[in-house]
């Protein structure tokens, strides 16, 4: 048996096992990772709005051949008569997409205005993008079934082998 076989058929019961039990781990640590963001993220949907200005706006790379691409905004708002700043794009590690990070670099040029959610008890944290983004549901939905289809074809085979063995043995 080739260890890289794509074929479950060929696996050993040992890799069957550990693939059954390992995919459904995926997909609770991948929830447990996104859904504390998501639900702190819908909390700025009640943030009351303000005006603010773009600061600086820029998309640039670590390394510049394959580096990870990196996004620098700041902007500026008042509530009432303080004047705040913040690079705060969205509540949570997901903020942004790699691939959505030029085009809002770019629909957010320096000195442009911009709407910012502002928490009303805090009004030094704030957002751009309040509440959750389709992108972070559709990404969680598509590896969830993804995982959830993997660990089905696993302990189908695990099953299958199982009842060849009882019918053998």
């Amino acid at each position: 048996m080739n260890w890289r076989s794509a074929s479950l058929s060929e696996w050993s019961p040992v890799r069957l096992n550990f693939a059954a039990c390992a995919l459904p781990a995926c997909i609770v640590a991948l929830l447990l990772y996104t859904v504390p963001d998501l639900i702190k993220q819908s909390s700025t949907n009640d943030w009351p709005l303000t005006r603010g200005s773009v600061l600086e706006s820029e998309t640039y790379r670590i390394t510049p051949i394959l580096g990870r691409l990196r996004l620098r905004f700041r902007y500026s708002y008042n509530v009432g008569q303080e004047h705040l700043e913040s690079t705060q794009i969205a509540l949570g590690q997901i903020a942004l997409p790699f691939w959505d990070m030029k085009s809002f670099a770019e629909a957010h040029p320096p000195r442009s205005d911009i709407n910012v959610s502002y928490n009303p008890l805090t009004p030094s944290e704030s957002v751009i993008l309040d509440g959750s983004q389709p992108w972070q549901i559709t990404t969680i939905f598509v590896f969830s079934t993804v995982l959830t289809g993997l660990t089905a074809r696993v302990w189908f085979e695990l099953l299958k082998r199982r009842t060849r063995n009882v019918a053998n043995g």
